[in-house]
């Protein structure tokens, strides 16, 4: 369900789950299941919605801890540029991000697998949730939780991203970058395809088919029987099992007596 490796090691997406349901469920942060359904909601049956749809809910998630990207270009010359940066996330990472790429802002040890889920997300279209872990110097293993959502008009292409950023830290937040450029195992990683919040479809039985109760009416077929006489089967007719037909019992009137006409 989920691989583990160190950090410098690039994701391999086909191995990824992509089952909507229990993926899912995987997310750990209520807030950002929240996020996710509300996300889905929105989508109402399409592959991901538009950018202009979303209307972040009071009391849903944090916007201190969420960043926007915009997705220029395509293929190998594809950048992501911040359009937004939360107050949580600047001082994390002591940098203000706006106007910035991805690969400006990334720790060149973080860089790889911080990108190649970005593209995965535009790629696929799907969100993409992931949970990156380091050990801090009181040897207390510190999570990062991060949820990417994509965004376009149309339904077919990726245009923006939202992304989730969340610590299990809560002293001490300006350290944990150091630990994590020094040392990061994935825990997990998956992708959930829009609709994972929709009920499913119930499955419909089928008439129960009458019995016919019509009998197909038997054929009288005489078989020979056998007689078994010192191992030897000596085939008999049927006929020869028949009861002898028994005397009739009807009365008959005894004959009339002779007249002579003399």
């Amino acid at each position: 369900m989920f691989k583990e490796f160190q950090s410098g090691l690039s994701f391999d997406f086909r191995r990824w789950p992509s089952n909507s349901n229990r993926t899912g469920k995987k997310i750990r942060s209520s807030s950002q299941l929240a996020l996710a359904t509300y996300w889905d909601q929105l989508a109402a049956g399409r592959r991901f919605p538009a950018f202009t749809e979303f209307q972040l809910p009071p009391g849903l998630h944090d916007p201190k801890q969420l960043v926007a990207w915009g997705i220029e270009g395509s293929g190998r010359l594809r950048k992501f540029r911040a359009l937004y940066q939360g107050e949580s996330i600047a001082d994390v990472f002591s940098a203000a991000w706006a106007g910035k790429t991805m690969e400006q802002v990334v720790p060149m040890s973080l860089r790889k697998i911080t990108l190649d889920a970005a593209k995965e997300c535009a790629n696929s279209g799907c969100i993409v949730y992931s949970i990156f872990s380091t050990i801090d110097a009181s040897d207390t293993r510190v999570d990062c939780h991060r949820l990417l959502l994509p965004f376009g008009r149309d339904g077919t292409r990726v245009e923006q991203m939202l992304g989730s950023l969340q610590l299990t830290a809560v002293q001490n937040r300006s350290r944990v970058l150091n630990h994590f450029d020094m040392q990061t195992d994935v825990q997990f990683v998956g992708r959930i395809k829009s609709g994972f919040t929709q009920p499913k479809p119930e499955l419909v039985s089928a008439a129960p088919v009458e019995d016919d109760k019509r009998k197909v009416a038997s054929r009288k077929v005489k078989r020979a029987a056998k007689i078994s006489f010192a191992k030897q089967h000596i085939p008999v007719p049927s006929a020869a099992f028949r009861r002898p037909a028994r005397p009739s019992r009807r009365r008959t009137s005894p004959p009339s007596p002779i007249t002579s006409t003399c």
